[in-house]
């Protein structure tokens, strides 16, 4: 069961037509349905969403399907985007990318389950999950919705101080964070959802040799590697 390839296209969004392929509800529903190829493109088209599709990178488990939200793993793509680019997605597909928060709200309608994993520059991996997880709309600033953690990681989206449950999504010319001094997403160069401002800022900069020149400015996760670290690896996938 094999979509037609020649279809899809590597650039990030919605599709605002029917597009010329199959069309799965979400990554769990191509791998009940037969589809195997994990890290390859697929249509999805949630149910809130008939006349539309997402596109989203499936990766497959051999256990169940997982959509792929986030990837960062080299630096080619800068993540001090706008908040419309935050908005419809950016990046490549193949390599590092945003879905989107508009596709993001879509899937997490029906996909609560998000996991963060990480790896450091010595190759090692810690994970974060929450067994609940969903955003707002437009209208909402994409309001996060988080409870549940579980893994080895530390829990850096529901710090106390810094929680990003009930945060309106920020970018670097939209500032909904709740800081009153600051502007977190210009001060931490990358889109989140930010309190005051953040335990985690996996949508930093990239720093190749994991070096940061102050605290925050990278791809941090604050519990498991503290503020002056930034990671190798960063994946942030949604599952039913």
């Amino acid at each position: 069961m094999t979509a037609n390839r020649k279809a899809l296209t590597y650039n990030v969004g919605v599709i605002q037509s029917e597009p010329d392929s199959k069309i799965h509800v979400d990554c769990q529903d191509a791998f009940e349905k037969g589809e195997r190829q994990s890290g390859e493109v697929y249509y999805l088209s949630p149910p809130a969403k008939a006349k539309a599709a997402v596109k989203a990178v499936c990766i497959f488990d051999g256990f169940q399907g997982w959509n792929l939200i986030q990837r960062r793993i080299n630096g080619t793509t800068s993540f001090n985007q706008s908040y419309h680019k935050y908005h419809i997605g950016f990046g490549d597909m193949r390599n590092e990318y945003w879905i989107g928060l508009l596709g993001m709200r879509f899937l997490s309608l029906t996909n609560k389950f998000l996991t963060v994993h990480l790896e450091s520059h010595d190759g090692e991996w810690r994970t974060a999950n929450y067994s609940n997880f969903y955003i707002d709309g437009y209208v909402q600033n994409y309001t996060a919705h988080i409870e549940g953690y579980s893994g080895d990681a530390g829990d850096a989206l529901l710090a106390t101080d810094n929680s990003i449950n009930g945060q309106q999504f920020s970018a670097y010319d939209k500032d909904n964070d709740a800081s009153d001094d600051e502007n977190c997403a210009a001060k931490y160069q990358g889109g989140f959802w930010y309190n005051n401002c953040s335990s985690s800022s996996i949508n930093g900069p990239y720093q190749s040799n994991g070096t940061i020149q102050r605290p925050g400015l990278g791809m941090t996760w604050t519990p498991w590697k503290g503020p002056w670290y930034s990671l190798k690896t960063v994946y942030i996938l949604l599952g039913r």
